[in-house]
């Protein structure tokens, strides 16, 4: 018997091609397009950035991503693994380039020992400030999804990461001073790693507290003098050389100091003069000081005719009988008996107790 096998692989279910792939809009046999494929992980990503920073990053849901970017949660999930993972794909890149910006200005500052100019190491700290915040505001929206509070990629992480490349640096960058002869200092890691957490979170409020990129440059200004007066507090990075210019000039001092031996005569008569002028300089010092004495005497003398006299303290009223300045007296004296003042003398009477 003859199978024609023609027929056989026409029946249903014999058919051994294999199967398309399935597309994201989940129909057999239509590849993707990788135009349209990019497109809708852009929307994702809008999305997603919009949800991070308008509800954080806990109370984001996929679903509420999915359907402002007009697209199912089995879309997100074709381009990104979880929640996690999408958060990751917005703000890992431009953290990824401040962190390599980052080692390429250290790698400046070990430039500046090898050419002796190691003074200018906070100079170059704050020029390298100002271009670290410029690439922060190019990329705000980014920055500020760090604020979001991912466990892992918010804010404090990452200056976290920066605070222990800095400490590791800076330890190996006053290293490095020391074996070119310098003595910069050694603080404790401990200590050195507080600190630099200390300058990291300053200079990441801007993003935190919304400022504008005005009031950014102006705040960095403010916390660079700062921060650059307490380490040059504790570390000492060396000065800019001094001193005469080395030459030819050494051969020159010779005359120069025959002509200044010279005129060394006539100085005797001068030095007299100027004793006398010292003597008179003396006096006058004395006088000087005789007149203090005296200016703080007349002070004095002046603020004691400042203070009000003394005065007696009057006496309460008697809850009887008439005002105290006219009771007459008892037990037949003459005399009045004065209890708050006396009454008016008259005139021409001699003022005698």
């Amino acid at each position: 018997m003859i199978i024609n096998i023609t027929l056989l692989s026409n029946l249903p279910g014999n058919d051994s091609r294999p199967e398309a792939p399935v597309g994201e809009t989940g129909r057999v046999g239509r590849r993707p397009n990788k135009i349209v494929t990019e497109r809708t992980r852009e929307l994702i990503m809008d999305s997603g950035r919009k949800e991070f920073l308008n509800v954080g990053y806990q109370k984001a849901s996929l679903r509420a991503i999915a359907r402002n970017a007009g697209q199912t949660t089995g879309a997100i999930y074709a381009h990104f693994r979880d929640k996690r993972d999408l958060f990751d794909a917005l703000t890992r890149p431009v953290t990824d380039v401040l962190e390599a910006m980052f080692v390429e200005a250290q790698g400046e500052h070990f430039g500046l020992v090898e050419t002796g100019e190691a003074h200018r190491s906070l100079e170059l700290s704050t020029e390298k400030l100002r271009i670290f915040m410029g690439y922060i505001y190019d990329n705000l929206d980014s920055f500020r999804l760090l604020s979001a509070g991912a466990e892992g990629a918010s804010v404090a992480d990452f200056i976290r990461r920066l605070v222990d490349l800095n400490t590791a640096g800076t330890v190996e960058y006053l290293k490095a001073i020391r074996d070119a002869g310098g003595n910069p200092g050694a603080p404790d890691p401990e200590i050195l790693h507080i600190l630099t957490t200390c300058y990291f979170t300053a200079a990441f409020e801007p993003v935190v507290r919304g400022m504008t990129r005005g009031e950014a440059e102006s705040y960095i200004e403010t916390i660079a003098r700062f921060f650059n007066a307490g380490w040059e507090s504790l570390l000492d990075f060396g000065g800019p050389p001094t001193g005469p210019p080395a030459g030819p000039s050494g051969n020159e001092s010779g005359p120069s100091g025959k002509a200044s031996g010279a005129p060394g005569k006539p100085g005797g008569p001068s030095g007299e003069a100027g004793g006398v002028s010292g003597e008179a300089g003396g006096a006058s010092g004395e006088a000087g000081g005789a007149s203090g004495e005296a200016g703080i005497a007349s002070g004095n003398a002046k603020r004691d005719r400042g203070k009000r006299p003394w005065r007696r303290t009057p006496r309460k009223r008697p809850r009887s009988g008439r005002s105290c300045g006219s009771r007459r007296p008892s037990g037949g004296s003459s005399l009045p008996q004065w209890r708050c003042r006396p009454p008016a003398w008259p005139q021409g009477s001699p003022r005698t107790w």
